[in-house]
């Protein structure tokens, strides 16, 4: 038997981890970045997560040079105590993309991208009385991706990711609070490890808004 642990615990690793991340990534794209700072924002959400009921945000900076700055946040944590039942995630991703083509240039945030991220997170997914759960998972890869507009100030991202995927998981049996493991194994593993289609939201366009240009 092993008991539950903190929630807190967990929370604060995953977050050390995304905050050393997010800096790796931002001093990369800022050393590829003139001194112009950011030149746009945009808001997202992955509706690839939202079906799966798992709420999530993400926002990404535009640099100069076509460099962009993209960070996500996932969280889920539906229960049924009375019946066992746990839905719980969360985690987080810091990717630096770098924008190529045509249409890039001419509407930021807007054709093909391809981009080197990293995520952190947890799980812990229990039906019928036997679950899965793992206290943090780790993965870094590459992804390509193209963001089609939609509407004004609205677009699609679709993004593939591939990389490698490592932790530790559990297979056990909930018994009061405690989980009794059945089973515990190592994961490695290197393939698809993202995907997305997301829905942003292009809130403004700084550089213009710096020079008096109205949109």
């Amino acid at each position: 038997m092993i008991r539950l642990k903190s929630r807190s615990v967990r929370m604060r690793w995953i977050l050390a981890g995304i905050c050393i991340l997010f800096s790796c990534s931002w001093n990369k794209v800022i050393a590829q970045s003139d001194t112009q700072g950011v030149q746009q924002i945009a808001v997202k959400t992955n509706l690839l997560y939202d079906g799966a009921m798992v709420p999530n945000i993400g926002v990404e900076l535009m640099f100069p040079q076509q460099w962009s700055l993209n960070a996500s946040w996932n969280y889920a944590w539906w229960s049924n105590d009375t019946k066992h039942r746990y839905w719980r995630t969360y985690g987080g991703e810091i990717e630096a993309r770098k924008w190529h083509g045509r249409v890039a240039q001419q509407y930021p945030l807007r054709g093909h991208h391809t981009g080197l991220f990293m995520m952190a997170g947890m799980y812990d997914f229990e039906w019928e009385h036997a679950g899965y759960m793992n206290d943090l998972y780790f993965g870094i890869g590459a992804s390509y991706g193209y963001a089609v507009k939609i509407a004004h100030n609205l677009s699609l991202d679709f993004v593939i990711g591939i990389g490698y995927l490592c932790g530790t998981y559990y297979k056990y049996r909930p018994q009061d609070n405690e989980y009794c493991i059945l089973k515990r194994r190592n994961l490695s593993y290197f393939g698809p490890i993202k995907a997305e289609v997301s829905l942003v939201w292009i809130i403004d366009n700084i550089a213009k808004r710096k020079k008096g240009v109205r949109k």
